[in-house]
């Protein structure tokens, strides 16, 4: 009761202190709408974080679990009802400042206010206040702290989706203006899975980088972390692989199919068990060499489908240990025809028995990016030349 009475206080000496309709008072004058990616103390108005009085995030109960049921009215010390801020109505939308809406989404994606205000170079009650006037002028709460940091309450998830597309949105406005502005500058932000990093790519960017135009800028990411890199605004493009077209992408963004990576079994030479293994079934009672979280889960699809549950001994997220481990007979690998083209494969191919399997659904090679992007001259390239190699 007393972090509710506390909380109902605070937003009463908020009303006192600055006034419900005073629109131009240093509390409640909203910021500077920036849509750049960093946020720095030097853009916060101190007068007003040092005036601006509301709920602190630190003074509210900790919970077991996100969407918890709505608390109802709360009674203040002053002996009055507080209830819930009606909905925004439609026309409101110019009272939204697009900024605080971006910090909303960071602090959701760090997970914590402490995270979020590490990762932007401000104090966390710097973050909490901004996160609490957004709350105020939105009329409901979006946050909920719990034991394991904050997470989005209902309404906060239905913002939170909107908020992703709009750093989305943003990030696609400020590259397609430098874009005209300086089409020889602009430089694209790659994520991309190790394989076709080493494979396809390298070459491909060489390629473009030759024929002039911009730059370049590669992380090597497995999809997940790619995409959510995508989302967040920190990549232009992500390009990961998908075991069917149902797998989801991100709202905002555009997927475009590249090309088809077909598996294979690889075998230690020194077995000898070239002739007698010919599809997955053959390999049932061998060890396995297993990859990334999300290829481990295909392998065991597959497998499970053949009739056998593999025995995994060995998990690496490198191609070209997955290969190193099979040469030296350590196991047997399902592997995609993508990562036996690495230039570091070669040193392997005279130990290595390759068995292809046709039966099985290849995966998609796939350039994830925000659908402002369509068109954009320098991405266009990167695609051309990606289909061209694969």
């Amino acid at each position: 009761m007393e972090d509710s009475e506390g909380i109902a206080a605070a937003h009463d000496n908020h009303q006192n202190r600055n006034g419900a309709a005073d629109s131009t008072s240093p509390a409640t004058r909203p910021l500077a709408v920036d849509l750049g990616d960093e946020f720095t103390d030097a853009e916060l108005d101190p007068e007003a974080l040092r005036e601006q009085v509301s709920p602190d995030y630190d003074l509210l109960p900790e919970v077991d679990a996100p969407g918890s049921a709505p608390r109802g009215d709360r009674i203040g010390r002053h002996g009055r009802h507080h209830h819930e801020h009606p909905a925004p109505r439609r026309g409101e939308e110019e009272q939204l400042d697009l900024r605080k809406l971006l910090l909303f989404e960071r602090a959701v994606s760090a997970g914590s206010l402490s995270a979020a205000a590490v990762e932007l170079g401000w104090s966390q009650p710097a973050v909490s206040q901004q996160l609490s006037t957004l709350e105020h002028s939105l009329g409901t709460r979006l946050l909920t702290r719990t034991t394991r940091g904050v997470v989005p309450t209902p309404a906060g998830r239905i913002l939170l989706g909107r908020a992703e597309a709009i750093r989305a949105q943003a990030r696609g406005a400020l590259e397609d203006l430098r874009s005209a502005v300086s089409p020889v500058d602009q430089t694209l932000r790659i994520a991309a899975f190790p394989s076709l990093l080493g494979g396809a790519l390298a070459p491909s960017l060489e390629q473009l980088v030759g024929g002039g135009g911009g730059g370049f800028e590669v992380l090597e990411h497995e999809p997940p972390e790619a995409l959510d890199l995508l989302r967040r605004g920190r990549v232009d493009v992500a390009l990961i692989f998908r075991h069917g077209p149902g797998e989801a992408i991100p709202s905002g963004h555009r997927a475009v199919v590249l090309g088809v990576d077909r598996h294979a079994l690889i075998l230690p030479r020194r077995w000898g068990l070239d002739r007698d293994v010919r599809e997955l079934a053959d390999a049932e009672d061998l060890p396995w060499v297993a990859g990334c979280r999300r290829c481990t889960q295909h392998l065991t699809q597959v497998c499970e489908a053949a009739g056998f549950t593999p025995a995994i001994r060995h998990v690496t997220d490198d191609p070209q240990a997955i290969q190193a481990l099979v040469a030296h007979g350590l196991g047997v690998a399902l592997i995609p025809r993508l990562a036996l083209r690495t230039p570091g494969a070669t040193g392997f191919a005279d130990r290595l028995d390759v068995v292809d399997l046709p039966q099985l659904v290849p995966r998609e090679i796939t350039a994830v990016h925000p659908e402002s992007w369509t068109g954009t001259a320098r991405l266009d390239e990167l695609i051309s030349a990606l289909r061209g190699r694969l």
